[in-house]
């Protein structure tokens, strides 16, 4: 992620279960967070996980924040459009963890 005036750019990279790497993203955001910078970072993951039709997701973040508050809240209780979003997102996994 990378934060300057009034621009934000968040990216990420998606690994096989041996870690090998299978394709990578990154998204313009403008102005925002780094929180939510994160959590766009982990929403825009899990959509294009979705797209490809996987079913299995582990999800890794260098921000403790973002992944305490997903781990915290439910689908109904969250503060942030983003963690419900991504709760949405999560249950059309078969599998998932953070």
């Amino acid at each position: 992620m990378k934060i300057g005036v009034l621009f934000t750019a968040v990216g990420g990279i998606v690994r096989d279960r041996n870690g090998k790497w299978l394709f990578g993203f990154n998204k313009y955001l403008g102005s925002c967070s780094v929180f939510d910078a994160k959590l766009w970072g982990i929403l825009d993951g899990l959509t294009l996980l979705i797209d490809r039709e996987y079913d299995k997701v582990l999800i890794q973040s260098d921000s403790l924040e973002a992944i305490k508050d997903i781990q915290e809240s439910s689908l109904e209780d969250s503060n942030s459009t983003l963690v419900r979003r991504i709760y949405q997102l999560l249950s059309r996994f078969g599998y998932w963890s953070i």
